[in-house]
């Protein structure tokens, strides 16, 4: 399912999917897929955490 989110000033599209966690309680999760643009070298990744704080989440590339 595609839609949009607003994210600060802007409207961005977003594909949502839905994952059920196959418990008699039947929860499900929403995941939101937002396109952005990719860094030459993505070794990290900018967020706001819950708090509205900007952080940084560094990754190795080169693990197997």
């Amino acid at each position: 399912m595609t839609g949009t989110i607003q994210l600060g000033d802007r409207t961005v599209p977003v594909q949502l999917t839905n994952v059920s966690s196959g418990a008699h309680n039947d929860r499900t999760t929403t995941y939101y897929d937002i396109q952005r643009p990719r860094r030459a070298k993505p070794y990290y990744i900018d967020y706001d955490d819950a708090n509205g704080l900007r952080q940084r989440a560094w990754f190795n590339l080169s693990r197997p």
